[in-house]
């Protein structure tokens, strides 16, 4: 069955040597059938696009197929030394035996022997394509190029004995690595485990006397310590849940969303820059950025906040497209529940400080949590200053006007206005 092969001599400047392999991989995959015999040529002396003299000689420009016209006169051209082209090529036809390809050279319009340096990149050329595939000759150069030809098998064998030791090699390391990856991901957990377990028992001994002694007026230095050191522990237990590695965080999501559960319908702080787009949800007119524009602007400005966060506000005001850009971004306090979803859940399920980029019908949000209600805020309340005898009546009632408004309303910023206190 013919075919004709696409390349013409006026594109060769422009033909670049991946595009040749891939031409050719689809002439010799496709088009080329087994027991077919079709014309070919080499060009010993083409340079690629790209590619220097060296590079090029190791990418033999085989060309398999009918040719069209303007390779008709091709060998009797010059090269820009003056040479006649017909010493820089072979041509002849090429028979398909199976995965072997066997060249009959014609020497009239080339040289009446394929180069065995040239036959050792091209059997290494058509390897690239296939593994099985092979290239010899037939006629005055069988003896030469049966030579050659051993040495490439030679070459291929010594090729696949290098593959197979560098592949024992990489088994190795990665077997090694594998292990240590392990050990890693077993040390993070065990971490994590005593973090849980430590948080746990605090929440469960310590914060319930000090929720008792706040009651009866009889706080002590010893419940400040409690509070403190259950808030640090909360925390850390955050901080070292965002370091851990997806795979070990996982094993403990029922655990991290049993704490988190403990602050639900607490108050947070946050600030925010947002990038908005046209079409995006409350954008104005001003705004014609598209939601890709608007997705390359969120992770640049993102990159400088991580780089100087000290200065968010100053990045708010001058790149927001919110409302409160006037105020430096800063949203104030806010419940859980409150904003949209992927927003609210950024802020409530991340420590205070991290910075991070989220996505909502608004458009893009840089977010900086500033600041989160303590574990026990009330206890966190009354323990400011440390009741005398004198005061512990009043504390109490305090204490338990604070406890049972905040149980009814939710909001413990708005009950702490009422009562004047102030945190």
């Amino acid at each position: 069955m013919a075919f004709k092969n696409p390349v013409k001599v006026k594109n060769l400047p422009k033909l670049k040597g991946s595009q040749f392999l891939k031409m050719l991989a689809v002439i010799l995959n496709k088009k080329f059938l087994d027991g077919n015999s079709v014309p070919f040529i080499i060009v010993l002396n083409h340079i690629y696009a790209g590619f220097d003299e060296k590079k090029s000689k190791r990418h033999p420009l085989f060309l398999v197929g009918d040719r069209h016209s303007c390779w008709k006169d091709y060998h009797k051209q010059k090269t820009p030394d003056g040479a006649s082209q017909k010493e820089f090529m072979v041509s002849g036809s090429c028979r398909r035996n199976g995965n072997e390809f066997v060249l009959d050279i014609n020497g009239s319009k080339g040289l009446k022997k394929v180069p065995r340096e040239t036959m050792k990149f091209l059997n290494a050329l058509l390897k690239k394509i296939s593994k099985q595939y092979s290239v010899t000759t037939i006629g005055s150069t069988a003896g030469v190029i049966d030579e050659e030809l051993q040495k490439a098998k030679a070459q291929d064998v010594l090729d696949e004995t290098k593959d197979s030791k560098d592949q024992l090699t990489r088994e190795l390391k990665h077997t090694e690595e594998n292990t240590a990856y392990k050990e890693q991901r077993r040390e993070e957990a065990n971490k994590l485990s005593k973090s849980i377990k430590s948080l746990t028992k605090l929440l469960s001994t310590s914060l319930k006397k000090v929720t008792k002694n706040i009651k009866k007026g009889a706080t002590s230095n010893n419940d400040i310590k409690n509070v403190k050191e259950a808030n640090k522990a909360f925390s850390d237990f955050m901080s070292l849940y965002d370091e851990t590695s997806e795979e070990v965080r996982k094993k403990f999501n029922s655990a991290h969303k049993k704490l988190l559960d403990k602050k639900n319908n607490g108050n947070a702080r946050a600030s925010h820059i947002l990038i908005s787009y046209s079409g995006a949800e409350g954008s104005t007119s001003q705004v014609n950025r598209t939601k890709d524009e608007a997705r390359k602007e969120a992770n640049r400005i993102l990159g400088l906040v991580r780089s100087n966060s000290n200065n968010f506000s100053t990045f708010a005001l001058e790149n927001s497209d919110g409302p409160s850009k006037t105020n430096g971004g800063d949203l104030g306090f806010f419940q859980e529940g409150m904003m949209t979803k992927s927003f609210n859940d950024f802020v409530f399920k991340n420590r205070v400080g991290r910075i991070g980029l989220v996505e909502t019908e608004f458009g893009f949000h840089i977010i900086k949590i500033t600041a989160k209600e303590d574990l026990v805020k009330v206890a966190t309340l009354a323990l400011r200053n440390i009741p005398s005898e004198k005061t512990s009546d009043s504390i109490f009632n305090i204490t338990s006007k604070f406890e049972i408004e905040l149980s009814s309303s939710g909001n413990i910023t708005d009950v702490a206005e009422k009562n004047n206190i102030e945190f």
